[in-house]
């Protein structure tokens, strides 16, 4: 019989970060200029390490919103 507990671990236990690429730093630019202000989650420049997002960022993301942005614009 085969180690089935190999297939079910997983895949980036001891990988590198993910590092952000141009097109994340410029969804971050373009997701903190609808923001009164920057937020540090993101990355800021090419090769910035990527970080997860924590459950519940929304709710802390949302009153940050200018006030001529409406919520869907941010989610798009």
């Amino acid at each position: 019989m085969g180690r089935k507990a190999d297939a079910t671990k997983s895949p980036r236990t001891h990988s590198a970060p993910i590092l952000a690429r141009e097109r994340e730093v410029a969804k971050t630019a373009a997701i903190n200029a609808l923001l009164t202000r920057p937020i540090g989650i993101l990355p800021a420049k090419v090769g910035d390490p990527a970080s997860p997002f924590a459950l519940g960022l929304w709710n802390d993301v949302r009153p940050l919103l200018k006030p001529e942005v409406s919520v869907s614009a941010l989610r798009a």
